[in-house]
């Protein structure tokens, strides 16, 4: 094949990918391959030999995360500084997930509420053990991994093709069912139910006395409609569907439904969204109202992984208590190729854009490898070549570039005790580098001096926090930042007592003229007792005669 990336989508029954390119005309797919897992082998090695078979010659892989050691999480953060909320971001998700942070990679997908100036994070990751195996795989196979993606923001990434501009998106896949937010075109919430139609198979199975894989194949081939039509009379002769079978396949099909149907209900229950207002100006202030939305209010825009079996989607628009779009996928690249591929297509529109979220990072990258893999010791050994050929004109020339540097190197001292005069050069130095340590050294003493004389009243300010803020067992200041405008302390209390004494105490400050509070919540602390994390901003009085 040609030199193009794929993009697959792993679950525990059986593998799914797709080759595809990126250019001016959007993204052109192709080679759909479908692969069922043998459960007694490991899912990251046959996940590598599917890519290494299938597709030899591509360029790299993008995967999925496993949904086994996926998690998502939804933040909301007080401040629209998007730098700040990364940099707060680790010490909000810490206590939400079962793993250590130190254990787990995570990207986010943030949004700005411009009305309450407030940040929105959708964050999803994975624990890195999960992924080292896939990633080690991949590498023994010399298959550079490209991306890490999350079958959340595949299935965001498809929302542009429904032509709605708020919904929910429900795709049933077999493990589970996934179920994305969208208002105004922004992801606002992300979940994955535990059933997706491995459900109806299972109870199929049971009931048409069939194994799993000729289950599978049956529903894959379900006709449109279950009404009678030469089309469902063709079908019940090629699986040999009797009376009793085709009543079993209708009553199963319409449990599987009401599942699907009461699980989304579950998932959305006592959910609240806000959702921007418009702002409306007064004479002297702008005011601005945020009110909660009710998401059993948005259309459900439904696909699934069924192929074909536009019964069984029609069978879950009509139990579904929402209106139900159904997904359009004669407007996606995937018209003429698998309609169960729609998550992979996700996938590699996900890691192809500006600000992608992607799981391959920090220390995870070590263990990828290089995509010139093939190419590259082809060129290592033309650099190698190369390079013998400059070390034997190097070695020739040895003795009179010896000769040319101790020249230099008595040029440069007496330079040096020029303009450093008494100065020892260390023996591990030489002239130029240490003269430019010297400089280093000096243009750190100055930066701090400006810092100082920026700042002339902080040792002022200093002693008055310290003489009002009591520093008794329970206060735990976590941080300090001093400015033109004020100081902001950010710490720790036992209660909103304790903080409240603390606010009286900084009122009485004569430097300080107002003690705002910014932000005052509830969070857990050591031996199970919750703690006051808050932010003071302390506005400084101006000095006299500015």
């Amino acid at each position: 094949m040609a030199r193009t990336p794929v993009v697959i989508e792993i679950n525990n029954y059986e593998i799914k990918g797709l080759a595809f390119r990126s250019g001016i005309a959007g993204r052109s797919f192709f080679q759909a391959e479908t692969m069922l897992l043998d459960p007694q082998q490991s899912i990251a090695a046959q996940a590598a030999a599917f890519v290494a078979e299938r597709y030899p010659g591509a360029i790299g892989v993008h995967f999925n995360v496993p949904y086994e050691s996926l998690f998502t999480r939804e933040l909301t953060f007080p401040f629209a500084d998007r730098r700040k909320v990364r940099e707060v971001m680790p010490f909000e998700l810490e206590p939400l997930i079962p793993s250590d942070l130190a254990e787990v990679v995570y990207d986010s997908y943030l949004t700005t509420n411009s009305v309450t100036q407030s940040t929105r994070a959708i964050v999803a990751g994975s624990r890195k053990d999960v992924l080292i195996r896939f990633l080690d795989e991949f590498r023994q196979r010399d298959i550079t991994v490209l991306g890490i993606y999350t079958p959340h923001d595949a299935l965001f990434r498809l929302h542009p093709f429904t032509g709605l501009e708020s919904c929910i998106m429900l795709h049933v896949s077999r493990l589970v069912s996934i179920i994305v937010i969208v208002l105004g075109g922004e992801w606002r919430f992300a979940r994955v139910m535990p059933v997706g139609y491995d459900w109806l198979i299972a109870k199929l199975k049971a009931k048409l006395k069939s194994d799993v894989t000729e289950t599978h194949r049956l529903l894959m081939a379900l006709p449109s409609s279950l009404e009678d039509s030469a089309e469902l009379d063709a079908f019940k002769k090629t699986y040999k569907i009797t009376g009793p079978k085709f009543k079993a396949l209708g009553d199963s099909i319409k449990e599987f439904t009401q599942v699907i149907s009461h699980e989304l209900e579950v998932s959305l229950r006592n959910l609240q969204i806000d959702q921007e207002d418009q702002a409306t100006t007064g004479d002297k202030e702008e005011t601005a109202e945020v009110k909660a939305l009710n998401p059993h209010e948005l259309t459900v825009a439904l696909s699934s992984d069924l192929n074909n079996a536009l019964v069984i989607e029609n069978a879950l628009a009509a139990s579904i208590r929402h209106e139900v779009s159904p997904f359009p996928y004669d407007r996606t690249p995937l018209a003429l190729l698998n309609r169960e591929h729609l998550v992979t297509m996700g996938g590699a529109y996900s890691q192809t854009i500006s600000g992608k979220m992607t799981l391959l990072k920090d220390d995870l990258k070590k263990w990828v490898v290089s995509s010139q893999t093939g190419a590259s010791r082809i060129v290592g050994a033309i650099v190698a070549a190369a390079i013998l050929l400059f070390a034997t004109s190097f070695f020739i020339d040895l003795k009179r570039r010896g000769r040319e540097l101790k020249e230099w190197e008595d040029r440069q001292t007496k330079v040096f005790q020029q303009f450093f005069a008494g100065a020892q050069i260390p023996e591990n130095l030489s002239a130029l580098s240490y003269a430019g340590e010297l400089v280093r050294k000096e243009k750190q003493k100055t930066e701090i001096i400006e810092v100082f004389l920026k700042a002339p009243r902080l040792s002022a300010i200093l002693v008055q926090l310290h003489q009002n803020i009591s520093t008794e067992a329970g206060l735990e200041i976590t941080s300090f930042y001093y400015s033109d405008r004020g100081v902001e302390i950010n710490g720790l209390v036992p209660d909103f007592a304790k903080l409240e004494d603390i606010k009286r105490s900084l009122a009485r400050a004569s430097l300080l003229t107002a003690v705002e509070s910014k932000n005052e919540n509830s969070t857990p602390g050591p031996g199970g007792q919750n703690r006051i994390k808050f932010t003071l901003f302390c506005k400084v009085k101006k000095a006299e005669g500015t």
